[in-house]
């Protein structure tokens, strides 16, 4: 996958529209979100080159590594967004989402365990080429929050490994990771 420099390769995606929807149903003046932008502390820790946007485009694509998926449900992706993380994941690229929304984009597929710490688990859904990595018990941005890191450091490697902040020592960790997994 090329890149440009200075080019984001990261995307977190966050989608407005069940915002949106609650803000137009009681008439709101303004559409508040979910999210827990304060826990994504880890895409500035490895220096990510990334963006937050609504929604995704055929023409973002070409540069990108990674999506870290937001939404809770995966209503709440557009038809359009769920196309372009299964192109995204072809092209052996990584996707970190909740469960309804993995669960969207690969049905049926095996989990395995990569780690869980704080009630949180993530679990790796294999694919043929890309990464899809699954978050339950909590929102995807838990598990980039400092006080994660400890038990989700395996995760933030696999992730933004292409990071200079991250990937130091990412053989071991991978080592550890791989025997470390567990079926379920």
């Amino acid at each position: 996958m090329g890149e440009s420099a200075g080019q984001p390769d990261t995307v977190v995606l966050a989608p407005n529209r069940a915002a949106l929807r609650r803000a137009g149903a009681s008439l709101a003046l303004r559409a508040q979100d979910t999210y827990r932008w304060d826990q994504l502390g880890a895409f500035a820790r490895a220096d990510v080159r990334s963006v937050f946007l609504t929604h995704l485009s055929g023409s973002r694509m070409l540069s990108l590594r990674t999506v870290a998926v937001l939404a809770r449900r995966a209503e709440d992706l557009m038809q359009q967004d769920r196309r372009m993380l299964r192109l995204l994941l072809m092209r052996g690229g990584t996707v970190v989402a909740d469960v309804p929304v993995a669960r969207v984009l690969a049905p049926g597929a095996d989990r395995v365990v990569l780690a869980s710490g704080a009630g949180i688990t993530a679990r790796r859904v294999p694919q043929k080429r890309g990464t899809l990595l699954e978050v339950g018990g909590a929102p995807v941005e838990s598990v980039f929050t400092d006080a994660n890191m400890s038990w989700a450091m395996a995760i933030w490697r696999l992730v933004l490994s292409q990071h200079a902040g991250i990937a130091s020592s990412r053989r071991t960790e991978d080592a550890r990771i791989h025997a470390g997994i567990s079926r379920r």
